[in-house]
């Protein structure tokens, strides 16, 4: 090999090792809060859902940004925000707590509901769901109902709905018993 192309060869080798290096640094680091959310953030080791693959195909898609996920819950969010952890939420609804945020809401891709899981009785039927004041229900502390108007307090959810609270999926397993849902 002469001496041209070795000449060459190392310049190409300098040039490439800083335009990667430039490439990689250039890129912003987005952080994205995530929350167990079924089906959205799984409570897993590590975390998977639909949220980690979307942040995966983000990554995949475009080279500007780089898009990291930090765990949080659905109560510490918006501190956690507040305090700078996070410049992102995925599968997050305005209507959840994030008025008066200094935050930008983009369009709606994907709209979901609740789903209400009753046991089953025979003389029970789909009207058994209108009304929910009157009944013992399990939720999620920190998630906002729309039977309750998108209101998260505990004290008002326990008090108007007797609502207990979880800090985990409630997974239902009845013995001989049929479960019915809506949604």
């Amino acid at each position: 090999m002469t001496r041209l192309k070795r000449y060459l060869l190392l310049a190409h080798f300098i040039f490439t090792l800083c335009f990667i290096s430039f490439k990689l640094s250039a890129e912003i680091t987005v952080r994205i809060s995530m929350s167990p959310f079924e089906p959205f953030v799984l409570d897993t080791d590590p975390p998977s859902g639909i949220a980690i693959d979307m942040m995966e195909l983000m990554n995949n898609f475009q080279d500007t940004y780089h898009f990291t996920f930090i765990m949080t819950t659905s109560v510490r969010r918006h501190k956690a925000f507040k305090n700078g952890l996070f410049e992102m939420s995925m599968f997050d609804n305005y209507k959840w707590g994030w008025e008066g945020f200094p935050v930008d809401v983009s369009k709606v891709y994907l709209k979901g509901g609740e789903i209400y899981v009753a046991l089953a009785k025979p003389d029970r039927t789909q009207s058994y769901f209108k009304e929910f004041e009157q009944k013992r229900m399990i939720g999620m502390l920190g998630y906002h109902y729309g039977f309750a108007d998108f209101n998260s307090d505990q004290s008002f959810l326990k008090e108007r709905f007797h609502l207990d609270f979880g800090h985990y999926w409630i997974h239902l397993t009845a013995k001989n018993k049929l479960l019915e849902a809506i949604g």
